[in-house]
């Protein structure tokens, strides 16, 4: 027979897993609105021919199309866009099937990915695009480079996945379960760019403030962090990543390859190690290497003042070869910020 104190104890036990359970879902339920509220308002339903993209866009002129990494979505990579916008580029950043509201259906593997990205700038006007992966975002940039190769201008890879991730069973089933541990890291992540430093690796306090200092990269620490909340979105996009990866046989192509390439990468990268920019490198003509030595991962927020002056000159270099001094359509240049600022 149980004693009375006892019996007092788990009945005040199970009440405080009642409200335990009441207030994570509710902690869920307003981040999940709150998030839900800024993608909608931030990114737009694109129809292309395969299906609805979710998209947007910053600037007017040459466009170059971003490829967010795993997981991730369009509002990754918004910040790049931002910048690119502010030197006369046109930014458009997706995402990739399986993320957000991007439908999965529209293709789950790099190959696939590339022929809905050809659509998207079928529906966008765009003849071609300068096309840069990121992390996970790097099959689907290459596969797009070896399989419409006439709508890729320049192709870039910014610490990308090239071939096989040896990915094991622990990380696809942490995939599988990806949820409010998740949201509740963007959310910290996005309240304090400091915090969200520290989560990032960077455990020198002074360095901490001197990139907290910065509004680009507190810009670009917010929407890293937000494109790993609400998570049930992107998780499906992500499983697909991991999975995909495993099969990839890209080695054999990668000397096809003719746009110009560049390929930056840290060299302390544990994410994605170095081997995967040096295989581009080695196998595609002419491709350019940067290597930012002792950078790990993070190289959009970390290294973002580099990244962004190599990314810039390359494009400006490729833009004039191709096209002269001017540009198509008269749209604005590269090298000048366009007449009506980044939209």
């Amino acid at each position: 027979m149980r004693s009375p104190s006892l019996f007092r104890w788990l009945r005040w036990g199970a009440l405080l897993l009642v409200l335990g359970a009441l207030l994570v879902g509710l902690t869920g339920a307003v981040l999940w609105s709150t998030a839900g509220r800024r993608l909608q308002r931030e990114g737009t339903l694109l129809a292309t021919a395969r299906g609805p993209v979710e998209y947007a866009e910053a600037g007017a002129g040459p466009p170059v199309l971003l490829l967010h990494g795993s997981p991730g979505g369009y509002d990754q990579l918004l910040p790049l866009a931002r910048a690119l916008a502010r030197r006369g580029y046109r930014g458009i950043t997706v995402s990739r099937p399986g993320y957000l509201r991007t439908p999965r259906s529209l293709g789950s593997t790099p190959r696939a990915q590339a022929d809905v990205m050809a659509t998207v700038l079928d529906a966008l006007g765009a003849p071609s695009a300068a096309v840069v992966g990121v992390s996970g975002g790097g099959p689907a940039a290459l596969e797009m480079a070896l399989r419409h190769p006439a709508r890729v201008r320049a192709l870039v890879l910014i610490a990308a996945v090239s071939g096989p991730y040896g990915v094991d069973e622990a990380a696809l089933r942490e995939a599988s379960h990806l949820g409010l541990g998740w949201d509740l890291t963007a959310l910290a992540g996005q309240a304090s760019p400091s915090l969200g430093l520290r989560l990032l690796g960077v455990s020198d306090p002074s360095i901490r403030r001197e990139l907290a200092a910065d509004p680009a990269t507190r810009e670009a620490v917010r929407y890293l962090f937000g494109s790993l909340g609400t998570t049930p979105l992107r998780a499906a996009g992500y499983r697909d990543d991991l999975w995909t990866t495993e099969a990839l046989a890209l080695d054999r192509r990668l000397g096809a390859i003719g746009a110009p390439t560049l390929v930056l990468h840290g060299g302390d990268d544990e994410s994605v190690p170095l081997d995967h920019g040096l295989r581009v490198a080695a196998a595609v003509p002419g491709a350019e290497l940067e290597v930012r030595q002792g950078a790990g991962h993070a190289l959009p927020i970390l290294d973002r003042p580099w990244l962004e002056e190599r990314l810039l000159a390359f494009l400006d270099r490729v833009h004039h070869q191709g096209a002269g001094a001017a540009g198509p359509g008269g749209t604005a240049q590269p090298g000048a910020p366009p007449a009506g600022g980044p939209r």
